[in-house]
């Protein structure tokens, strides 16, 4: 449980990816190290191992933050498509690049080179694509719709993303919307949708930091970039500088006395 916590701590995909990479570039370096000492009988050499490691998986390194970063903005139905499209590309550009990279010793033989190099980067493919989803998935915290419609643990709030639990960073959230009996809970890039109302969430989030502004919407202060007077004494807010939220008259000078005093 405690490395599952340790996991939840890295809430970024990104974050939790580079640490994967860096403890397998620690481990590659300690087994480089090992088996020219003592199964070799040759000095190890730091600069070389290096070199070796980014010809062997500097392509796959990249290809898996680039894989991350659409699986991140693509809707979850098409989560499948994307992951046999990407198991196939980085299976053949990796492979690929791998010979390019080092012609001399593989261009003479280009086809027997491929098949070769094929196990070891199916096999890394299967674990890129694999690490996706392990980067985007969050530890359940028994605290979530069906606790408390939405409840909130410290900076996180429990949603659910791509049919997984998943506990969203407060800071991340820019507005909630009201959806009939349930809620739209709105970040950057997507929408969570979650059982409950938004009085329910108004009186669980921090109001030091997010206020109901409608009788529909709830906002998190830090994200609003502009307010605005609309039509029959109400108002717009616009936050992080794309998303426009309606502002009734009823929550209009409330709104304006927080942001005057909101750091």
């Amino acid at each position: 449980m405690a490395n599952f916590l340790a996991w939840q701590y890295w809430s970024s995909p990104y974050a939790r990816s580079a640490v994967v990479w860096f403890a397998f570039f620690l481990l590659y370096n300690f087994y480089c190290f090992f088996w020219r000492h003592y199964i070799g009988g040759v000095q190890y050499d730091f600069v070389d191992s290096q070199t070796f490691w980014v010809k062997e998986w500097g392509t796959v390194l990249l290809l898996s933050f680039a894989g991350l970063a659409l699986v991140e903005r693509i809707p979850a139905n098409h989560l499948i498509s994307l992951s046999v499209i990407g198991f196939g590309a980085v299976c053949l550009v990796s492979s690929t690049s791998r010979v390019l990279i080092d012609y001399e010793f593989y261009g003479g033989n280009w086809g027997g080179s491929l098949v070769g190099l094929a196990p070891k980067y199916l096999m890394a493919s299967v674990l890129v694509v694999a690490g996706w989803w392990a980067c985007l998935l969050q530890l359940p915290q028994g605290i979530g719709p069906e606790a408390e419609s939405g409840s909130s643990q410290g900076d996180t709030l429990q949603v659910e993303h791509l049919g997984v639990p998943k506990s969203l960073p407060l800071d991340h959230i820019q507005y909630i919307a009201a959806a009939g009996n349930y809620v739209e809970i709105h970040d950057k890039f997507h929408s969570y949708i979650q059982r409950g109302t938004i009085k329910q969430f108004a009186d669980i989030l921090p109001d030091t930091r997010f206020m109901r502004v409608h009788r529909s919407y709830i906002i998190n202060l830090a994200k609003v970039t502009q307010l605005s007077n609309a039509e029959n004494g109400a108002a717009n807010v616009l936050l992080g500088g794309e998303h426009k939220v309606a502002v009734s008259k009823t929550y209009k000078n409330a709104l304006k006395n927080r942001l005057a005093h909101h750091v």
